[in-house]
């Protein structure tokens, strides 16, 4: 999910790419390069992992998991919003959202760890 969330926002480099710089010119292209097909193709992936979850459930995985806060933090920022919460709970959350997405994402995650991957 993080990779394609990643390509949604940011997109990817177009690395693999290689243009010589000769056949740079000014007009209308033939269509996107790879790298932005790629990065819509990443759409539906995002879109469907984040329909398994609520609004509320929304911001706790932007913040938490895509933008790499600390639970503390986060809890510290839902205090500056008049709402009452703990570390212990919130964590909770959390486990089971990573839950809910390891299970959507078993498949791949299974492929990352035979290839050596720490997930």
């Amino acid at each position: 999910m993080r990779a394609a969330a990643d390509a949604v926002a940011i997109g990817y480099s177009g690395v693999g790419e290689l243009v010589p710089i000769q056949s740079l010119s000014y007009g209308p292209r033939t269509g996107p390069g790879q790298a932005a097909l790629r990065s819509v193709r990443a759409w539906p992936v995002y879109r469907r992992a984040m329909q398994l979850f609520c609004a509320s459930q929304w911001e706790l995985i932007v913040h938490i998991i895509l933008s790499n806060w600390r639970v503390r933090r986060w809890c510290e920022y839902r205090r500056e919003q008049g709402l009452v919460v703990t570390p212990a709970h919130e964590m909770g959350k959390l486990l089971a959202i990573l839950d809910v997405l390891t299970e959507h994402f078993a498949a791949e995650v299974e492929q990352d760890l035979q290839h050596g991957a720490v997930v």
